[in-house]
């Protein structure tokens, strides 16, 4: 597990690792797992505005923005550099 951020709106944090993992403060297993062609998940943040939404950094230089109310990924960014 790489890094862990918490929804402000609600009992919910996700983890990232190998995939991003949606959890419940009141549950040992993940509610679900996201991935999108990473390897690795370097971080993963809630959006502290909108709580469906989450952002990663990937260690292939990609940026991901997720809406956790549908099943795909909203938009794939690849940088030139590190993210």
């Amino acid at each position: 597990m790489n890094n862990i951020s918490h929804n402000y709106f609600n009992d919910q944090f996700v983890s990232s690792g190998e995939t991003i993992q949606l959890w419940n403060y009141n549950r040992s297993q993940p509610i679900s797992r996201i991935e999108w062609g990473a390897d690795s998940v370097l971080a993963v943040k809630y959006n502290p505005s909108e709580e469906n939404i989450i952002a990663s950094t990937g260690i292939d230089r990609s940026i991901v923005l997720y809406d956790l109310r549908q099943s795909n990924p909203i938009k794939k960014i690849e940088l030139s550099n590190k993210a």
